[in-house]
């Protein structure tokens, strides 16, 4: 009689026998089978979640791996079947779990700490993830692979040095690839040297005509205007049907750009059409689908937190000034930053990550404490957010002024004034349709979930407009508002009114922002390297009825065509 070990052992040589046969399914069934014959045994359980796996059904192969590793909690297997199933889900918060289980079983396992760097990259902790990967760095200096991956982390964390070193390093353990070079022209595009990372891209499209991201930024250093035998290649590489997605969604994006330049204004439209919708499906399957109701419950607990405001608060004095310029994405946010930062005075610090950190933290404590108001948190909780906000600031190189011009802080203009009663506010503004296509057409990423509907678009702006309104009528003159349009038509009286504002001495530097040398990590970054040009011509006069989903929601929110204001 057999045995439900032997029972086991029979099913398991039927599996791999399916496997060799390419029977990914009934190998799959074979290896579930001979677990449940002799459930001692996890071998099979992780052979059935790698079948699993390989079909494409990352849900239980991830169900399968968390039951091996109940049982026997470092079965490395499982830990990499674990992860690379978290991978394919894009659910990075089960990803960073099992891979600091997995870096506690074998501290130093190369795939353990690639696993973890990757978790913290794609939870927005850019930093966190350049310091993971870097201890492997150190344990294997001598990767050309790993020196690369390391330069991209750096330049995600804004570590401009550490990213040019290390692929300094890299281009010395082995010949240039598409992605070295690729990374290479994106640092040198940060730090202004326009012409040298177009020549990088162009490099690397010759180095591998299949890796997309090289035409996208090669695209966006040349505005769009390129050869015709690019365009075709692109046009090939985006219905190949080999591009990972968020690769196809950037070429897609960068084909608009082409159309655009050429002004073949239906096709491009196609085109970000096509990229955001990628994007935004990418998005839906980690759970970042854009509810307008949300955040509409959202402002208004904002409001509340902030009806009283205790602005009296005494604070030991910080590293230097703030300055925070917000607003919406793409309404001049970058170019307000440029001009104060070509001020001797002033470090552009970009858009700075840590003060919507501590604004979820507020509305956090609010709710803990039966929805209290902020002017009822005890001194020494501002005096932590405070200090939490000064500790992360880059190296200022002994300014006294940092400008911070991270857009998501219009919804903590009350929370900045409390924590920071020194502190300026500029809040800049543009006309809501060139500003709102201008986020369409642009590849932004997951933070902006709204960024892929041009409806989304639209209440996106009516909800920032409405709480614009609610400051503006409780900060009054603490809340100055800069036109775009106008400040680029009559130029240096808005850059004196900007500079006296922040208490700064008229520099001259300031009317040519552009030729300060310093990193711009935003989608402006070559647009503030050029001299302001006073003619605009509107995306509604090029686009016209294409526009009409994002038309119809700003008026539905009550939204001026013209200027973005919204009526009390």
């Amino acid at each position: 009689m057999l045995t439900n070990a032997s029972i086991a052992q029979r099913l398991i040589k039927k599996a791999k026998l399916d496997l060799k046969k390419g029977n990914a399914q009934s190998a799959a069934q074979n290896f579930r089978r001979a677990y449940e014959a002799n459930p001692k045994n996890q071998k099979p359980l992780v052979s059935y979640a790698s079948a699993m796996l390989k079909l494409g059904n990352a849900s239980e192969a991830l169900r399968a791996g968390a039951t091996v590793l109940r049982v026997e909690p470092e079965n490395l297997d499982a830990l990499k079947v674990s992860s690379s199933a978290a991978m394919g889900l894009r659910d990075w918060g089960t990803l960073l779990q099992i891979s600091e289980r997995w870096i506690a079983a074998y501290p130093g396992d190369a795939e353990a700490i690639q696993s973890l760097a990757f978790a913290h990259f794609e939870r927005g902790n850019a930093i966190k993830a350049r310091d993971v990967y870097g201890a492997l760095l150190e344990a294997n200096p001598q990767s050309a692979e790993h020196q690369v991956m390391y330069s991209r982390l750096c330049l995600t964390a804004f570590d401009y040095a550490g990213a040019e070193s290390a692929l300094e390093k890299a281009h010395g353990l082995a010949p240039p690839t598409a992605d070295s070079l690729y990374t290479l022209a994106r640092v040198k595009m940060f730090l202004g040297a326009l012409d040298e990372a177009e020549l990088l891209c162009f490099e690397a499209i010759k180095e591998d005509p299949k890796f997309a991201p090289s035409f996208a930024q090669y695209v966006t250093l040349r505005n769009g205007k390129v050869d015709d035998d690019v365009t075709t290649q692109m046009s090939k590489l985006v219905m190949s049907g080999t591009l990972p997605p968020e690769h196809k969604a950037s070429l897609f994006f960068a084909l608009g750009d082409i159309h655009h330049s050429r002004e073949k204004y239906h096709d491009a439209m196609q085109a970000y059409d096509s990229g955001n919708t990628i994007s935004g499906e990418l998005f839906g399957r980690e759970g970042l689908k854009y509810n307008p109701a949300v955040f509409e419950q959202l402002r208004e607990r904002e409001s509340k937190l902030f009806k009283d405001m205790a602005l009296e608060n005494a604070y030991a004095p910080g590293p230097a000034r703030p300055i925070f310029v917000v607003g919406m994405p793409r309404s001049g946010t970058t170019l307000v930053e440029s001009i104060l930062a070509a001020h001797p005075d002033v470090f552009g610090a970009g858009e700075f990550g840590e003060m919507p950190v501590i604004h979820n933290a507020a509305l956090g404590w609010s709710e803990s404490n039966g929805g209290a108001r902020l002017a009822k948190a005890p001194h020494a909780q501002l005096q932590s957010w405070r200090d939490q906000y000064f500790s992360d600031y880059p190296e200022i190189e002994g300014a006294r002024y940092v400008v911070d011009k991270q857009p998501l802080n219009f919804r903590a203009v009350g929370l900045i004034k409390t924590l920071f009663p020194e502190a300026v506010i500029i809040h800049i503004r543009r006309n809501p349709i060139d500003t709102g296509f201008s986020i369409y057409k642009n590849d932004f990423g997951k933070a902006w979930p709204y960024a892929t509907s041009l409806e989304n678009i639209a209440h996106f702006y009516g909800e920032y407009a409405r709480l614009v309104v609610y400051w503006e009528g409780r900060m009054r003159e603490a809340f100055p508002l800069f036109q775009y349009e106008e400040l680029i038509a009559d130029f240096e009286p808005h850059v004196r009114r900007l500079l006296k504002l922040c208490d700064l001495e008229w520099r001259d530097e300031c009317l040519e922002f552009h030729r300060v040398k310093r990193a711009v990590a935003t989608f402006s970054t070559t647009q503030v390297r050029q001299p302001i040009r006073k003619t605009i011509v509107s995306a509604n006069t090029q686009y016209g009825d294409l526009l009409q989903p994002l038309i119809n929601g700003l008026m539905q929110a009550g939204v001026d065509m013209e200027t973005g204001a919204r009526a009390v």
